[in-house]
């Protein structure tokens, strides 16, 4: 940054890019937390009390204490990971240390100080329950030995168009800062996601090939069943076009009414994945989707409009197309041979 650089008119020229919902300077380190039962790594997240205050997202999350006592007194908010393992509560101290203390002849002195929690929050994300400690920008500024806030975090509207706004925001920063983006801030569970929604279309493909060539072979043993039924009918003068027509209407309509099940059971199976997910867990005793592994301790669903309608097409499609061999087989039908046998 340079000597002009200003957090608080920065975030305000951040703020007014179409698209972004606010901006807040912030400061963001590290330290050594300490209780009498555990000692860890964890990353310091510092706004003033009033910018903490406007976060509904950390509002919802605390299971304890409140916001309201940063703006009386010094103290932290950890999450509920970090609490169980150092055994805090409400009222309890835990000491940050840093090394960012005064110069003595004997090197450089850690700085300590000894606060009490003020807060439990509850975020969902295992690195922040567990390795997030939250706090007013004075004590961190003291804490990690800098004069003024050096980071802004900004808040869109939607935050899967970071994308789409990164070069509006890169363009107010010019050559006073860097953006970073969440998914880059965020890359393994990003890209973890990316992937696993990739496999998971890629299976749902493969589904719904499976259920493709069952409408194939239940209407190819249909129009065999039905040989004597079309010749009678091809006998009659039927012609080949509404035989044909006759069984893509069939197929179609199985087709469509196994999409429409589908697709009801789908958005009601997202609506309720987390219940269905704590009842399969009380069924099983297995801990399905720990939070270890994903990080997340709630599985999360969140059913994309464009994903949905395209995975709706890709069906009605390929169980139209199901229908064009074993309606042609109809229509192919030679009415003699097959009444020859009657």
């Amino acid at each position: 940054a340079d000597a002009d650089w200003n957090a608080d008119s920065l975030a305000r020229a951040l703020s007014e890019v179409q698209g972004v919902r606010s901006a807040r300077p912030y400061v963001e380190g590290t330290a050594m937390a300490s209780s009498a039962r555990h000692t860890q790594g964890v990353l310091l997240r510092a706004m003033s009390p009033q910018a903490l205050q406007a976060l509904p997202r950390l509002q919802d999350a605390l299971v304890a204490g409140s916001l309201d006592a940063l703006e009386t007194q010094s103290g932290v908010l950890v999450g509920t990971r970090f609490a169980g393992n150092h055994g805090l509560s409400v009222g309890a101290q835990v000491s940050l240390m840093t090394a960012h203390g005064s110069a003595t002849p004997f090197g450089r002195m850690p700085k300590l100080r000894h606060l009490p929690v003020l807060g439990i929050f509850a975020l969902g994300f295992l690195e922040y329950d567990n390795g997030l400690v939250v706090l007013p920008t004075a004590e961190a500024l003291d804490l990690l030995a800098q004069p003024a806030p050096r980071l802004i975090e900004v808040f869109l509207d939607d935050a899967d168009r970071v994308g789409a706004l990164r070069p509006a925001l890169e363009e107010v920063l010019g050559a006073r800062g860097i953006f970073v983006g969440w998914p880059e801030q965020h890359a393994a569970l990003a890209g973890a996601l990316k992937v696993e929604r990739n496999v998971m279309f890629l299976i749902l493909t493969l589904i719904l090939l499976v259920a493709t060539l069952n409408i194939v072979s239940g209407m190819v043993m249909m129009v065999k069943d039905k040989a004597q039924e079309i010749a009678v009918l091809r006998g009659l003068g039927i012609s080949r076009y509404a035989v044909l027509r006759i069984f893509v209407l069939d197929g179609a309509a199985i087709g469509l009414a196994g999409t429409a099940l589908g697709l009801c059971l789908g958005l009601l199976f997202c609506r309720y994945i987390e219940p269905i997910r704590q009842v399969l867990i009380w069924l099983t005793g297995a801990d399905l989707f720990p939070v270890e592994v994903y990080f997340l301790q709630e599985l999360p669903a969140d059913p994309d409009t464009g994903e949905t309608v395209s995975v709706v097409v890709m069906a009605l499609s390929l169980s139209l197309l199901s229908t064009l061999y074993p309606a042609w087989r109809a229509a192919s039908l030679d009415p003699v041979e097959a009444l020859r046998y009657e």
